[in-house]
C-alpha cells in the first residue's frame, strides 16, 4: 500500500514510524504547508499533493479538526482515498456529507472520523447501544490532541496542553448502573503566551465545539515549565454500560490507557486504511465512519484464517 501523510505534527510523525515499521506499506512522501527538516522521507508542499494522483492509495489526513480537516479532507478526496481523525462530533454529519461528494465525484473511498474517540470508542458504544439501557463514556485524564491543537491556533498562544479531567462524582455515578446527571468532564489547559492573557483566556472559553459551555480552568507557565511538567502525550478511555430487569442487572466495562494518544490513533489509522482499500475494491465510493464499517475490513487476513481463529 502506497500511502502519502498530509501534516507532520505530532500525529503525522507518529503514521510515519508506524507505516515505516509495516511491511505492507511504502510512504510516497510527507506533505505540508511549512518547510519540514526533521524527515526521513521525501516532503512537499501541500499544494503539489494532487500531482500525485495515481501514485498513492491512501491519503492519511493528519492536520487538526478545527481548521484543517474540514477544508482538506474533502478537498484531497476529489485526487486521492483519504482516511482522517475528524474528532469535532458536532460537525460530524456535515463533514460525512462534504467528504462523500467528493469521493461520489471522483471514484475515491474514505473513511473518517477514525481514531480512539471518534473511532473505537463508537464502535463500542454502537454495539453497547444494542444490549444496554445506560452507557456511559468518560476521557482522561489524559491529553486531548484535538482541544490542544485548538488552543493553539489562537492568536498569541506559543504552546498548550490540554487536559480532559473526568469528574469523579459523574464517574461514581455510571459505575452504580446509574444515569450521569452531572458534568462529566472539566478542561484543564496549560498555555505559553505571548499576548494578552485576559484576551487569550476569553477566546479559549469560548471556541465552539471544544470549550464552550463547559468548565475549563486555564493556567498560563513559562515554555519552560511546560516541557518539564507536561511533555506527555498519555490518555485513557472508559465506556461504562448497564441495564436492568425485574430480576437482573447486566454491566459492562471497557477501558483503554495509553502511554501516547498519537501513536495509538495512528495504530487505528493503519488498520481503517485496510477497509479504505476494501472500498475501492468493491467500488464504494463514499465516505463511511468506523461504525459502518465490518471490523474483518481491519485485517489484512484471509476471512477463512479471522473466522478460525477469532469466531
Amino acid at each position: 500500500m502506497k500511502i502519502g501523510i498530509v501534516g507532520f505534527g505530532n500525529l503525522g510523525k507518529a503514521v510515519l514510524s508506524l507505516a515505516q515499521k509495516n511491511s505492507n506499506m511504502e510512504v510516497v512522501g510527507v506533505f505540508s504547508r511549512r518547510k519540514i527538516e526533521d524527515c526521513n522521507v521525501p516532503c512537499y508542499s501541500i499544494d503539489d499533493a494532487k500531482k500525485f494522483k495515481g501514485k498513492i492509495d491512501v491519503m492519511f489526513m493528519c492536520g487538526g479538526s478545527e481548521r484543517d480537516l474540514k477544508v482538506q479532507t474533502p478537498k484531497l478526496a476529489n485526487y486521492f482515498n483519504v482516511i482522517d481523525s475528524f474528532d469535532t462530533h458536532a460537525l460530524t454529519l456535515e463533514h460525512i456529507d462534504d467528504v462523500s461528494k467528493a469521493c461520489s465525484k471522483s471514484s475515491t473511498s474514505a473513511v473518517i472520523c477514525c481514531g480512539w474517540d471518534p473511532g473505537l470508542f463508537s464502535v463500542m458504544r454502537t454495539m453497547y447501544s444494542s444490549v444496554f439501557e445506560n452507557i456511559e463514556c468518560f476521557w482522561g485524564k489524559g491529553i486531548s490532541l484535538g482541544h490542544t491543537n485548538a488552543i493553539k491556533k489562537v492568536d498569541g498562544v506559543v504552546d498548550a496542553k490540554q487536559y480532559t479531567v473526568p469528574n469523579k462524582k459523574a464517574v461514581a455515578l455510571a459505575k452504580n448502573g446509574n444515569p450521569v446527571t452531572i458534568e462529566k468532564h472539566f478542561r484543564l489547559c496549560y498555555v505559553v503566551a505571548n499576548k494578552d492573557k485576559t484576551e487569550i483566556a476569553n477566546q479559549i472559553r469560548n471556541i465552539p465545539n471544544y470549550f464552550k459551555g463547559q468548565t475549563t480552568i486555564i493556567k498560563f507557565i513559562s515554555q519552560k515549565e511546560l516541557d518539564k511538567k507536561h511533555n506527555t502525550s498519555m490518555h485513557q478511555g472508559n465506556i461504562f454500560a448497564s441495564t436492568k430487569d425485574s430480576n437482573n442487572t447486566f454491566t459492562s466495562h471497557f477501558e483503554v490507557k495509553m502511554t501516547s494518544n498519537p501513536s495509538f490513533t495512528a495504530k487505528i489509522l493503519l488498520a481503517y486504511a485496510n477497509a479504505v482499500m476494501k472500498m475501492q475494491e468493491q467500488k464504494i465510493f463514499t465516505a463511511l465512519t468506523p461504525v459502518s464499517i465490518p471490523p474483518i475490513w481491519l485485517l489484512n487476513q484471509p476471512e477463512e484464517e479471522v473466522i478460525k481463529h477469532l469466531l
